[in-house]
């Protein structure tokens, strides 16, 4: 029998809040650097189209990915993967580069959310998993709120380097506190 508790899908959910802060103050950074250095609405509209794009062509490789391999094994794959395209972001200067890196973060973390979402029925019991639910929507929601408004603070306090590297800090910090995955939490497949 599984055991399942509402710690586990706390814990989800507080990193789902802080990288969805981390991703949307990012992502708010990088249009406000790239409009700075080129003055062009194109430029800035490239930075959001090649940033959302490509997870979202992903999609469908990242539901396999989520459906076939270890979803927590995943996750901490998928938040080291973006932990070090933001950090290289944190150090890249011009707008082609980050733009470019900013697509290769967005398509490493897309099988975070489908392995995330899949792994709810395994972390919560059938009484607790509207619960589950809601709860990791709000902690999302909360983090879509949040962060385009940190990304402006953090863009006029810290510069962009600084939102980037806040964002590879809240990634690894979410990795750094998870446990070791294990078969009867993470819905892996024999």
């Amino acid at each position: 029998m599984i055991i399942r508790n509402r710690g586990d899908v706390w814990r989800l959910a507080i990193g789902s809040a802080a990288s969805n802060t981390g991703n949307w103050a990012a992502t708010v950074a990088l249009a406000l650097v790239v409009y700075a250095r080129t003055g062009s609405t194109v430029w800035l509209s490239a930075s959001f189209l090649f940033t959302q794009v490509p997870s979202a062509l992903a999609a469908p490789l990242s539901g396999m990915i989520a459906d076939r391999l270890d979803r927590k094994r995943t996750m901490i794959i998928c938040d080291l993967l973006g932990a070090a395209a933001y950090a290289a972001m944190a150090v890249t200067g011009s707008p082609l580069g980050l733009i470019t890196l900013g697509a290769v973060a967005a398509l490493l973390h897309s099988p975070f959310g489908p392995a995330s979402r899949a792994a709810v029925p395994n972390l919560a019991g059938d009484g607790d998993l509207a619960w589950a639910n809601g709860t990791l929507a709000a902690a999302s929601n909360a983090g879509q709120l949040a962060g385009p408004a940190l990304g402006g603070v953090l863009y006029a306090v810290a510069g962009a380097g600084g939102a980037f590297a806040a964002n590879a800090i809240s990634f690894a910090s979410t990795t750094v506190s998870a446990s070791p995955p294990t078969r009867a939490t993470t819905g892996m497949t024999p």
